[in-house]
């Protein structure tokens, strides 16, 4: 949820009422802009989408994985969101996380 064009807040989908405040972790994305540029930024702008792992980027952590003897992701899918729910946003910034969007769901103000 971008406020005056400013992040403020990222979640999970979690059971689609309500989802898990992944903010910090997100903050660390590169995709994801931290401030909006532009003209017309919106008061309030809900951005859906999807935080995903490329098979390299996923290839590359598990390789590291095994030669430091860490956990093993089972897919890219599990990785990316293993990623998002770590408790130290250090270890997610250094994850070649990227992202999707796929809709707007709250759009108030701007043009």
């Amino acid at each position: 949820l971008y406020e005056n064009g400013v992040l403020m807040r990222a979640a999970t989908r979690g059971d689609g009422t309500t989802g898990e405040d992944i903010t910090s972790n997100v903050r660390t994305i590169r995709a994801i802009p931290l401030k909006l540029h532009g003209d017309n930024i919106p008061a309030r702008l809900e951005v859906r989408g999807e935080v995903f792992l490329p098979q390299s980027g996923f290839e590359k952590i598990n390789e590291e994985a095994r030669r430091t003897g860490g956990k093993v992701f089972a897919n890219p899918r599990n990785a990316a969101a293993g990623s998002l729910r770590q408790l130290d946003p250090r270890i997610t910034a250094k994850r070649p996380l990227t992202f999707f969007c796929y809709g707007i769901g709250i759009l108030e103000g701007g043009e």
